[in-house]
């Protein structure tokens, strides 16, 4: 018996997922797009909010996440029902870590201070980026960032800076 054929052709994006991230996200990832399209062709028939209840409630998902499952999938396809951090990292080849409270010539000002040799302290470099921070209209984020993102560095590559 040929095991080959009797596979589904995958799409691009779910094939991704699956080679990214094995069997159970890409599971998660079909199972969310025939709960979408079971709930789109719903929309043509009465009583449209009912069904969709007790679809939502037999997939163990709330209505309002249908609902949003639903919107995201009309807007961009299987791609936005993969969550985000997967999304992110396929779109980026590695795990996105994003520090919002920071302008990202912040991360990189600190990563440069932080790879002199010997590096200083997390404070002293704090206290330069609060000068350079204020001279170049820097959004910055708390000392607790600050030693975030060097403990990031520290421990693996590097904060991601390709975002």
């Amino acid at each position: 018996m040929n095991r080959g054929g009797s596979k589904k052709a995958r799409k691009p994006i779910a094939t991704a997922v699956y080679d990214k991230f094995g069997e159970r996200a890409y599971q998660n990832l079909m199972r969310r797009l025939e709960l979408v399209q079971k709930a789109i062709a719903l929309e043509l028939e009465r009583c449209t909010y009912d069904k969709k209840c007790i679809l939502a409630m037999s997939a163990g998902v709330s209505v309002q996440t249908l609902y949003r499952w639903t919107d995201i999938y009309k807007k961009y396809g299987l791609l936005g029902l993969i969550p985000k951090k997967m999304r992110d990292e396929l779109k980026y080849g590695k795990q996105a870590k994003q520090f919002r409270s920071m302008d990202r010539r912040a991360v990189e000002y600190i990563v440069s201070m932080y790879q002199q040799s010997p590096p200083p302290s997390v404070l002293s470099i704090y206290k330069k980026l609060l000068i350079v921070a204020e001279e170049k209209g820097w959004r910055i984020g708390s000392v607790s960032t600050c030693y975030r993102i060097i403990r990031q560095l520290a421990s693996s590559n590097g904060p991601n800076l390709d975002s």
